[in-house]
């Protein structure tokens, strides 16, 4: 592939932040054609830190980023659905709290047997409480069967599609920091607690996590400190406090930007000159 492959593009607009985009994106900033990088983390990638000298335009999630974009940057926020920033319909009250516990499409397997060894914690403090678990494929019959034994209401799945409604009919969320999962959480406003993947690269998660931690927002508690008995206070003491997830509900608002796709769209018009 070569610049003549793509002669009637005016902006070449590579949105991942990886070596396979990188390539193309170099040809078409070499070929004067503008460019650029949607930047979804609160600490940009490598990829993304080194186009930053190339790139016509950035559009970042957090405004941390942007020392990384200097003259270019714009923050825009992450996009997510529509569908997450639709009003919560009225609900019956959960006698016991409602949690929704997370992981990512693969599920999360620290998460997943910290809620088990929680799960004896919850059930004797709170034994109305209600769980829905998103378990992954791997881990899914162990947790499902862990919940039954200790007498919890738990629906536990693979998977869910219906993210949105899920997140809307929580009080609390339990989940990895990554971040379209926390542009959805925004977007619904639900106070959460964030357990960093310690794994991610330059270790965005907790970076990712701390945004929101530092307004109010979420709770940042580290994998190596992640253990039942820590999990179900945690828990017990937001579901027991009405005023503080209130608080931190409204924060988790405020960060969400419901117009983030038409903010990356309106920029890069702006490159093409429309």
């Amino acid at each position: 592939t070569g610049a003549e492959d793509f002669p009637d593009w005016r902006t070449a607009e590579w949105t991942r932040s990886t070596v396979y985009r990188a390539a193309i994106l170099l040809m078409a900033a070499a070929r004067g054609i503008p460019t650029m990088v949607l930047e979804q983390n609160a600490l940009p990638g490598f990829t993304n830190r080194t186009l930053a000298r190339v790139v016509s335009a950035a559009a970042v999630s957090h405004e941390s980023a942007l020392v990384h974009f200097p003259r270019i940057g714009v923050l825009t926020g992450n996009p997510v659905r529509d569908t997450f920033f639709e009003p919560a319909p009225p609900r019956p009250e959960a006698a016991g709290g409602r949690l929704l516990v997370l992981g990512g499409s693969q599920g999360a397997h620290a998460i997943n047997m910290a809620m088990l060894a929680a799960a004896p914690h919850l059930a004797a403090t709170q034994p109305a409480i209600a769980v829905t678990h998103q378990t992954g494929t791997a881990d899914f019959a162990e947790v499902e069967r862990g919940y039954a034994a200790c007498g919890l209401t738990a629906r536990v799945a693979p998977f869910f599609l219906e993210m949105a409604e899920l997140m809307r009919d929580a009080d609390v969320v339990v989940g990895r920091a990554g971040a379209t999962s926390l542009a959805e959480l925004t977007a619904v406003g639900r106070p959460a607690v964030l357990v960093p993947f310690p794994g991610a690269a330059d270790d965005h998660q907790r970076l990712n996590a701390e945004s929101l931690a530092t307004v109010g927002a979420a709770l940042v508690v580290p994998q190596t400190d992640l253990d039942g008995a820590r999990l179900a206070e945690t828990l017990l003491d937001l579901v027991h406090d009405d005023e503080r997830r209130l608080a931190m509900a409204s924060a988790s608002r405020k960060l969400a930007r419901p117009s983030a796709a038409a903010s990356i769209v309106d920029r890069a018009e702006q490159l093409l000159g429309l």
